[in-house]
């Protein structure tokens, strides 16, 4: 049970990191632009569900 909820915390903090890296790629010298809108997806997987506390 404490295993299944920190996975859970480990594949959300995976989602973030992508996004983040992602998101990082829309800068220069890479400059994708398009990737500015790629880079949400993990970032609202990550969130999904999530409740404020």
């Amino acid at each position: 049970m404490v295993y299944d909820v920190f996975m859970h915390q480990v594949v959300r903090i995976a989602w973030v990191l992508l996004s983040a890296c992602l998101g990082v790629l829309v800068f220069p010298p890479v400059g994708w632009w398009w990737m500015a809108v790629v880079a949400w997806v993990p970032l609202l997987l990550a969130v999904r569900g999530v409740k404020a506390s």
